[in-house]
């Protein structure tokens, strides 16, 4: 895949940074040299190195972004008091869905992330404020926690929020399979997604309805 050409009215760090996301993401941490990120960039070398100095470090600052995009989904998904539960569920889809369109390898290198020592990955998330504690006080939980405690169902919320996030996420990642194994191309693939789009709502009211008999 060819990189992405990089916005010229961003600052020259905000170039670094989204050249060395692109490169990190397509190509990952070995392959990329920070002189790919500089050329892509449109700067030289030594002004790379001015700002950061160390690949790694930029590998990290992209590694946080990343996780924050995805995170900043579900923090938006979950925390909306205003919104049901099913509506919660369709402005997750849409904004998943949206994001991997437009970073269709994203999946790959967010389960590379996730994937660190779990030391690494714990202090990235602290970082960001995500712990088991703060997740489970979103708007969402106690939603599902009030109809449970009306149902008398023994559902585990999190078997919800894990099939919402497989169901958007598991395409892309297997995108070159079911291209090679099932001939799903570029333009049958989006529309597949587009479908999607609609029917994982629909695949998760159904799992709501079954679960507490609505």
């Amino acid at each position: 895949m060819k990189p992405k050409v990089i916005a010229k009215d961003l600052s020259t760090e905000e170039k670094i940074r989204e050249a060395a996301k692109t490169l990190f993401i397509q190509k990952g941490y070995a392959a990329t040299r920070t002189r790919d990120i500089a050329d892509l960039a449109g700067i030289n070398l030594a002004l790379l190195n001015y700002y950061f100095r160390s690949k790694e470090k930029l590998f990290n600052l992209v590694m946080m972004d990343v996780v924050q995009s995805f995170m900043k989904i579900l923090r938006t998904m979950l925390d909306d008091e205003s919104t049901t539960l099913a509506q919660k569920l369709k402005t997750g889809v849409n904004n998943y869905i949206n994001l991997l369109l437009e970073n269709p390898q994203l999946p790959t290198f967010f389960l590379n992330i996730m994937q660190a020592p779990t030391q690494e990955l714990e202090q990235l998330l602290s970082q960001l404020s995500i712990t088991p504690r703060v997740v489970r006080n979103l708007s969402f939980f106690k939603q599902m926690e009030k109809q449970k405690r009306r149902s008398g169902s023994k559902f585990d919320s999190m078997q919800l929020l894990v099939n919402l996030i497989s169901l958007c996420i598991f395409p892309f990642a297997a995108k070159p399979a079911l291209d090679k194994i099932l001939g799903v191309g570029h333009n049958e693939f989006a529309a597949m997604m587009e479908q999607r789009r609609a029917l994982i709502p629909l695949w998760m009211r159904g799992m709501l309805n079954m679960q507490f008999g609505k």
